[in-house]
């Protein structure tokens, strides 16, 4: 059945995770994007407020071929302004406009912007091998090794090897291990809730960090 929802939230990476946007489009929406000047993509690491006021400009254009103009937007992360421009698109899209996010962490959008959007949560390739070793040491380790684990991985954000999109992939990954035993593990997967609510606010990822690792 084709999906008639006019926003459309995937949760994962979109760096890894565009072909599964693609196939949604192959099997449940019945067209290609491949030269499709119907299908507007817009990625970046963080979304700004400039682009998210681009992408509303485009969403009151017509389509050309297709029934709908469908608007691809993936981000590692967005600041309130960005996220509240994109909610105006959302809130009063084009009379032909069909929005598809693509972002690590639905939870870390504000609440206006998740009520606009039915949320898919998507296969994440990235999760396959990304962080798998850093999360089985982080489990069976003390406190201190735990504290190393999460300073390298801070320290790896610090110097741009990889993003805050992939810190939320990380925080993921250790509550799916955690909730395993959730009677033992309660102080521990609230700390992790906390770091999930303020990482896109924190000034210190690292501190963030930390309090999971001691927890």
């Amino acid at each position: 059945m084709k999906n008639e929802h006019h926003a459309i939230f995937f949760e994962g990476n979109f760096k890894t995770d565009i072909d599964s946007v693609v196939d949604f489009f192959a099997k449940d929406l019945e067209f290609s994007t491949q030269g499709n000047s119907d299908v507007l993509v817009f990625t970046n690491e963080k979304l700004s407020i400039e682009k998210a006021r681009e992408i509303r400009q485009y969403a009151g254009a017509l389509p050309i071929k297709e029934k709908f103009l469908h608007i691809i937007i993936g981000f590692d992360s967005a600041n309130l302004e960005a996220q509240n421009a994109l909610l105006k698109s959302l809130e009063e899209p084009g009379v032909s406009a069909k929005f598809y996010v693509i972002a690590p962490s639905f939870k870390s959008l504000i609440p206006t912007l998740r009520s606009r959007l039915m949320q898919i949560v998507l296969p994440n390739k990235t999760e396959q091998i990304l962080f798998k070793k850093e999360v089985s040491e982080f489990i069976k380790s003390g406190k201190g090794k735990r504290v190393k684990i999460v300073e390298k991985i801070a320290d790896d954000l610090k110097e741009e090897k990889i993003s805050k999109g992939d810190i939320h992939i990380f925080l993921k990954l250790l509550k799916d291990e955690v909730l395993k035993d959730y009677k033992n593990n309660s102080e521990l997967i609230s700390s992790i809730a906390t770091a999930e609510k303020y990482l896109e606010s924190s000034s210190s990822v690292k501190q963030l960090l930390s309090l999971v690792a001691l927890s």
